[in-house]
Formats: C-alpha cells, sequence, structure tokens
C-alpha cells in the first residue's frame, strides 16, 4: 500500500512544495507503507516521483531536485475550472470537510476505498 496526502494552498515562504508533502507524509510513515511518491501540477504537466520503499527512500530520490509546481494565470485557471463538472476550483475546506466525514461515526463502515474530491474532475 501507498501512502498519498495532498496540499492545496500557498507556499509557506517560498519553502519548496515537495518539503511540505514530505512532512505530511513522515505523520503517516508509522503505518508501514510499501512505498511513498509525491505528485505536483507544474505548468504543463504533472511532476511525479516515486520511490519503493520507506520515506528515505523518497527523499533520497528527491535529493536535489525541487519541484515547484505552478501557480496559475487567470486564463489556465478558467480554462480548467470549465473543465470541471462543478465548475470550481476545489479549496482547502473540501479535502478538510471529506476528511472529518471520514474521521465520524458515519464512516465506520467505510473501508479501503478511494475517495476523489475533486469535484468530479478526472485528469
Amino acid at each position: 500500500m501507498c501512502g498519498i496526502i495532498g496540499y492545496v494552498g500557498k507556499r509557506e515562504g517560498g519553502r519548496p512544495v515537495q518539503e511540505l508533502l514530505l512532512d505530511g507524509l513522515k505523520k503517516l510513515e508509522y503505518r508501514g507503507y510499501d512505498s511513498a511518491g509525491i505528485s505536483v501540477i507544474g505548468e504543463d504537466r504533472i511532476e511525479t516521483v516515486r520511490a519503493v520503499g520507506n520515506l528515505d527512500a523518497l527523499r533520497a530520490k528527491l535529493d536535489g531536485a525541487t519541484i515547484t509546481g505552478a501557480v496559475l494565470t487567470e486564463a489556465q485557471r478558467t480554462a480548467m475550472t470549465s473543465q470541471i463538472p462543478l465548475a470550481r476550483a476545489g479549496t482547502d475546506r473540501d479535502i478538510a470537510a471529506a476528511v472529518a466525514f471520514l474521521a465520524s461515526e458515519e464512516a465506520g463502515y467505510i473501508t479501503g476505498q478511494q475517495i476523489n474530491v475533486n469535484g468530479g474532475w478526472y485528469v
């Protein structure tokens, strides 16, 4: 099983995005995942780095690399959101709502599922 974490928001003081993602994965490391990876939307493609093994293997693969992600122009944002069935970009609140639900008693019978918080947009 692979640990996955996402981040939507502004970079903290220009800190590389991969460091934010790696810090989040570190908090999940106790679960014993057999691989890990990060993906970031770049200017014209999705940049992905994956590694088999623990988080140290991913850190070693990323050593010296900087994955920056992209800051979308208004035209790019409009083009992107026009493809989303809900017609808007997702927010941190959308992710938080899904996490809160999954942590609640109401989700107590849900196991081993992939939850897509994407407004119906699949890349």
